[in-house]
């Protein structure tokens, strides 16, 4: 089922289009993947979506039933978006305390369940980011995104800096949570494993596939092929 629709997406910098003329759905309780090479224009098309881009927007986002408070993102640099002198039992519940009119009573039971669901044990949130892993910390940021209750999480290279074991772990667990997800990540593989479709920005435009073997009649494309070769490395 179709939930936010893109109709002839263009971005524009000043002197510089960055994308152009690109159209595709987000369907509920899908992963869709966004791949591409560094500086293809995915984080800006994620940005759009959002409603934080900061460049010139042409074309139309269709949001449906879904507004922007139900679209959570979280950035590659996650671990900043944590602040080093609040504990994090005031970082997760503030922002439902603030726009889902919980109490902070309320605000700290939902909180222990969403750690629940997270894997992370409830006295985290007695402690500050500096005691946690960064695996932890990326725990804690979707936790806070959750606790809004989203109905797509934007995930924005998430697993950059983790270990496998980390990364492998976080994308499971966003997987599992039965919502929308829009991944953006160079881990093929995890492309593989997690998404249900693929979107391949490549020269401003954007190629719809279903499968990472799809993109095989590609192979024109070095960052395809090199995708490619990182599959075929897996099996060898």
């Amino acid at each position: 089922m179709k939930m936010i629709e893109i109709k002839n997406l263009s971005i524009s910098a000043p002197e510089k289009n960055i994308i152009n003329n690109i159209s595709f759905d987000i369907n509920s309780n899908e992963i869709l993947a966004l791949i591409g090479s560094s500086g293809s224009g995915k984080s800006q098309i994620a940005r759009a979506i959002k409603g934080i881009s900061k460049l010139k927007l042409n074309g139309t986002i269709n949001y449906g039933n879904i507004s922007n408070i139900e679209i959570g993102y979280i950035f590659q640099d996650f671990a900043e978006c944590l602040n080093p002198v609040l504990k994090i039992k005031e970082q997760i519940i503030e922002a439902s305390i603030y726009h889902k009119k919980l109490s902070k009573k309320d605000a700290i039971i939902k909180a222990k369940k969403v750690l629940k669901d997270l894997n992370l044990d409830e006295n985290v949130l007695e402690k500050y980011p500096f005691e946690l892993s960064g695996g932890q910390k990326q725990r804690i940021v979707i936790g806070i995104c959750l606790m809004m209750e989203p109905k797509l999480l934007i995930c924005d290279e998430i697993t950059t800096g983790l270990d496998n074991i980390n990364e492998y772990e976080i994308l499971e667990l966003v997987s599992n949570l039965n919502i929308s997800v829009l991944l953006i990540t160079h881990n093929i593989n995890a492309v593989r494993k997690f998404s249900d479709r693929i979107i391949f920005v490549n020269n401003k435009e954007i190629i719809k596939v279903k499968t990472v073997e799809d993109l095989k009649k590609y192979s024109n494309i070095e960052y395809i092929n090199a995708m490619n070769r990182m599959l075929e490395d897996e099996f060898n």
